[in-house]
């Protein structure tokens, strides 16, 4: 409170108020418990904001929960209340405010089944968090572009916001850090790419190997992967791509089944798969066409048929 850290009374505190205190967090709501006297009390100039707790289950913050006034208890720090939450398995991410489309507006997320939503903080807000953003919509991460100070409005006031850490390379913000809060003024907004994405293998003696080439343009041109990083989990996502199996699929780099033309365009370098992604979009890479390559170092693959 006004920047002050303080505590909370246990008193009436139970299941419902946990719940708000996790969602806040970015845990799941359902599951969460009240904890009393496990984790210590404060400390003795921390002041007890928050008493007489009494909360529906499905407010955004503590503050909308019934309670005293601010800093008025009869409490002692050996009744600070703590909570024990469980990570949330389901995250929604929608793209809203004015001048929103499918593919960029302001980000707003649920770890609840869509029953409360949060905005996403700008403080400390960088390309891996936007690029974790555009991989949990679906989208593919090339040229992610963000913006901060609420560029696509404010979001409502009684919503509450979290701020994010992401190395880059998560497939959900659920496995990104969230924490704390910031004014609505500071909603991000972001924008990803929609890639119409076409996979082919070319130069290989049979219809199930070759050198990987790319079309983002509905196959109007074709354009090469770079080896750097290319391994089994990448060859994975190609060949599930064309309808082969993930099992089995083997990497071939060096050229291997022949160099692409000059004319051709590298679009991809620095590919970072875990193996499971649906495309090679959904795939941690460089941005498109960034890459310090030549054709001899294009990518290949060799996959395994289904039978």
């Amino acid at each position: 409170m006004n920047g002050e850290w303080g505590t909370i009374c246990d008193d009436n505190f139970g299941e419902a108020e946990a719940g708000v205190v996790c969602g806040m967090l970015g845990f799941a709501r359902n599951g969460a418990i009240a904890v009393m006297g496990t984790y210590g009390p404060g400390s003795d100039s921390q002041l007890i904001h928050l008493d007489n707790v009494h909360c529906e289950g499905n407010e955004d913050t503590l503050l909308e929960c019934r309670h005293n006034a601010i800093d008025y208890t009869d409490c002692n720090h050996k009744e600070d209340v703590g909570v024990v939450s469980k990570a949330a398995t389901h995250a929604v991410i929608r793209l809203v405010g004015p001048g929103s489309t499918e593919v960029q507006g302001r980000v707003e997320m649920s770890t609840d089944h869509s029953v409360t939503w949060s905005t996403v903080c700008s403080d400390n807000f960088d390309s891996p968090e936007a690029k974790v953003i555009c991989r949990t919509l679906g989208f593919s991460t090339y040229n992610v572009t963000y913006w901060g100070n609420a560029f696509f409005g404010e979001g409502q006031q009684h919503t509450s916001s979290k701020t994010l850490n992401c190395f880059g390379t998560e497939t959900s913000v659920l496995n990104c850090n969230m924490s704390g809060s910031c004014p609505h003024s500071k909603d991000v907004g972001v924008r990803c790419m929609k890639i119409d994405q076409q996979v082919r293998l070319v130069n290989g003696s049979t219809s199930y190997e070759g050198r990987i080439e790319l079309s983002i343009d509905n196959g109007v041109t074709w354009g090469t992967v770079c080896d750097d990083s290319f391994d089994e989990r990448d060859a994975a996502v190609v060949c599930n791509m064309l309808g082969y199996g993930r099992t089995g699929a083997t990497a071939k780099s060096s050229a291997f089944f022949g160099a692409g033309q000059s004319t051709q365009s590298i679009l991809l370098s620095n590919l970072a798969c875990n193996g499971h992604e649906n495309t090679i979009s959904e795939c941690n890479s460089n941005d498109l066409g960034v890459h310090s390559c030549r054709h001899g170092k294009d990518a290949g693959v060799i996959c395994i048929p289904k039978m």
